[in-house]
């Protein structure tokens, strides 16, 4: 999986803190209860599983913040280069040398 940051949505961020507090919850119960092993296929081991498995498909499921470079790069591929293609820097500027007629 990709462990670059994500921008989490406000929808996303909500599930993400119910599905902690609920793993977190359940976490300090099972440590605490007093079990002195661990079965594999405790009802409530299964719980903090899937509650884990479902965090991840919540955080993984948004967009991954694009780094400075690939935000440059996405920025000179979608801006149209008109001074490249006239010959001009300024496109709103006319041609070094060319003068407009004053009326």
């Amino acid at each position: 999986m990709d462990d670059r940051p994500r921008y989490i949505n406000p929808e996303a961020g909500h599930a993400l803190e119910i599905l902690s507090h609920a793993i977190e919850y359940l976490s300090h119960e099972f440590v605490h209860g007093g079990e002195e092993t661990v079965n594999p296929h405790d009802p409530q081991l299964e719980a903090i599983l899937l509650l884990m498995s479902l965090n991840s498909q919540v955080y993984y499921s948004c967009p991954v913040i694009p780094t400075f470079s690939e935000c440059l790069r996405a920025f000179f591929r979608a801006t149209p280069h008109e001074g490249a293609r006239n010959g001009s820097i300024n496109p709103a500027l006319p041609e070094f040398g060319e003068h407009k007629a004053r009326s």
